[in-house]
């Protein structure tokens, strides 16, 4: 700790955060780029490959989008809904189109209810805060 009571990180906590950087960046990128080489060639509905990448999709982007939403309003910007990105809004909807699609031919059944289920639930609660 400094007389400020700040802790100052050691040379190996900087090291380890910028590699958590590189690896973030990393995964946004290959999201980023596969959702605009799948936008661009669409396949056909209920193909296999398609479940894989958008379970893998949906995946990413609720695990990710919160850390984006933290970051959004960290550095005091607001209605982080309007600056959203396409990649995630297009994730949204194509996993929104699946579950319809596949509710029509599956059996109803029970889900718990998850704060991850709503990729944007911090931004909700954030705007809140803000509008108390």
């Amino acid at each position: 700790m400094t007389a400020t009571g700040m802790h100052k990180r050691t040379e190996e906590e900087t090291e380890s955060r910028q590699e958590i950087l590189k690896r973030e960046y990393f995964l946004n990128q290959y999201w980023k780029d596969t959702v605009k080489e799948k936008d661009r060639m669409p396949q056909k509905e209920g193909a296999k490959l398609r479940k894989c990448w958008l379970y893998g999709g949906t995946n990413y982007r609720r695990i990710v989008e919160p850390l984006d939403i933290a970051e959004h309003y960290k550095n005091g910007k607001t209605n982080y809904l309007n600056d959203r990105s396409d990649d995630y809004k297009l994730l949204e909807k194509w996993s929104d189109e699946d579950k319809r699609d596949s509710k029509s031919s599956e059996v109803k059944r029970n889900k718990a209810a998850s704060l991850t289920e709503d990729s944007c639930f911090w931004a909700h609660v954030e705007e809140a805060l803000i509008s108390r």
